[in-house]
């Protein structure tokens, strides 16, 4: 078993965040049925899908767990359906579906009238990265929260608290080191952590060093480098038309930026004001607007902070 399943929460006390809208949500008499759960990767979604499967009275043999990504059809989701009217063992029976963006459209499609009309005694809870990928007539039928990035310190509070469960001797500098590069993924964290804990204390900060920090091509690297140093708005576009043409992952894209600009401000120096202004276009997630989104708020920082409009 790895340490992020050993170690996944069991209740929202032990989750990074504020997960109160969720439970009030429940607490309604005639709450929602259906529940869309956005974020990037290991920020908590399919972790809080299980606590939601607790909350709501569901046993163990009542929780349907499918990952979309090895089951996208149209079959898939009939076989799943079939099953929609079994009484549970205890008061609910649940179905989380991760990477929901990954279930074709069509296969979608055949969940419309069961995610109207779902049965008391059923939940449907969808996880996804992308939920632009998500037909909108889903989107309308779901109460939707989005989970943003782990911070730095949460990050660290998690690895700490692993590094003294497990008997590991990480220091509290490589800790922090390991939740910068993570990049607001308790997964990735705990994974690293994983990894080097086998190691020597200098191979450990070694191969800590080398990580990318989330920032793992070169397409995004020279876009970073173009946006921070102010170039001009032909050499962005190019770069931001070749991303998308690779079929990089806007959002991925997005907190790479945000990232680099980070890592500028905490090393000082001149331009600070600038970095700041451009970062302030990035802030905002682009789950549902894509690479449109993207390249508006690229745009944006172009015209109204470097170009001055």
């Amino acid at each position: 078993m790895s340490l992020y399943t050993k170690h996944r929460p069991k209740t929202n006390e032990g989750m990074k965040g504020n997960f109160s809208a969720i439970e009030k949500k429940l607490e309604l008499p005639d709450h929602n049925h259906v529940f869309l759960f956005t974020g990037p990767s290991g920020c908590g979604k399919t972790s809080e899908s299980f606590i939601v499967a607790s909350l709501v009275g569901a046993e163990d043999g009542d929780v349907v767990y499918i990952n979309a990504a090895d089951s996208t059809g149209i079959d898939d989701m009939r076989s799943l359906l079939r099953d929609l009217m079994l009484s549970p063992t205890g008061k609910a029976r649940v179905y989380i579906i991760d990477e929901f963006h990954k279930v074709s459209v069509p296969a979608q499609s055949t969940l419309l009238i069961p995610l109207e009309d779902t049965p008391d005694h059923v939940y449907f809870i969808l996880c996804s990265s992308e939920p632009k990928h998500i037909i909108k007539a889903i989107r309308t039928r779901a109460s939707t929260f989005d989970f943003p990035p782990l911070t730095a310190s949460q990050l660290y509070s998690i690895l700490r608290d692993i590094n003294k469960a497990e008997g590991f001797s990480l220091d509290k500098g490589l800790l922090m080191s390991i939740a910068e590069k993570a990049e607001g993924s308790a997964r990735t964290a705990i994974n690293i952590l994983e990894d080097v804990s086998g190691l020597s204390p200098s191979e450990q900060e070694e191969a800590v060093e080398k990580l990318s920090g989330g920032i793992d091509d070169a397409e995004t690297i020279d876009l970073c480098r173009q946006l921070y140093a102010r170039n001009s708005w032909s050499e962005w576009r190019k770069t931001l038309s070749s991303l998308k043409e690779n079929g990089k992952e806007p959002e991925s894209i997005r907190r790479a930026l945000l990232g680099y600009g980070q890592s500028m401000l905490l090393s000082g120096g001149a331009g600070d004001d600038s970095v700041a202004g451009i970062m302030g276009y990035l802030v905002n997630t682009v789950y549902d607007s894509g690479f449109p989104g993207l390249t508006l708020a690229c745009y944006t920082a172009w015209a109204k902070n470097i170009r001055g409009f």
